[in-house]
């Protein structure tokens, strides 16, 4: 028998797979209610089950119209651990421009943008930089 929090992931992947745009926004309280648990279950199951590194990001807003958003994103584009070099950086681009969300003169404008040449020596600070625009992009373009 499945434990609760796989049957509550379970349930979440299903209405994310069968969402046109593989998004999902639930409250947090009512779906407690759907599976007879504490809220806090739920909170367990996405911070273990719904991470970057499975492929989803997750917002919530906490509150009376609070709710949780979860989105499936391409593993490929978003960057993980905060930071990203250069050519991780030029190469995520390339599958943006590949899936037809970027044109090439968007990338290559980007590509200038996220130079080392433009953001200074290499350095943990210049990746995370660079990580942040790579993910402001992919938030813009949903994915």
């Amino acid at each position: 028998m499945k434990s609760l929090a796989d049957r509550i992931e379970q349930y979440l992947k299903v209405l994310i797979e069968r969402s046109d745009c593989k998004t999902l926004e639930v409250q947090r309280t009512e779906l407690a209610e759907t599976f007879g648990c504490a809220p806090s279950q739920i909170t367990y199951v996405l911070a273990t089950r719904f991470t970057r590194e499975e492929g989803f990001i997750t917002e919530s807003r906490r509150g009376g119209k609070g709710y949780v958003r979860i989105r499936r994103v391409d593993r490929e584009t978003v960057p993980n651990a905060g930071v990203c070099s250069q050519e991780e950086a030029f190469a995520r681009l390339e599958v943006l421009l590949k899936r037809g969300l970027l044109s090439r003169r968007e990338v290559e404008l980007l590509k200038c943008v996220m130079s080392q040449k433009v953001l200074g020596p290499m350095g943990l600070e210049t990746d995370f930089l660079r990580a942040k625009m790579l993910h402001a992009v992919c938030e813009l373009l949903n994915v």
